[in-house]
């Protein structure tokens, strides 16, 4: 049951993975505004 759930888990960040991509690529800001996030955060 845990592997199948791992695996579930690994499907889903790909997911969420190409959901962010693709969002930064139809909206530039969006990824400005994450890169500017991550230095903060550092």
């Amino acid at each position: 049951m845990s592997e199948e759930f791992l695996k579930s888990d690994q499907e889903l960040s790909q997911k969420l993975f190409w959901i962010i991509f693709l969002k930064t690529l139809s909206d530039p800001l969006f990824l400005a505004t994450i890169l500017l996030n991550q230095s903060k955060n550092r």
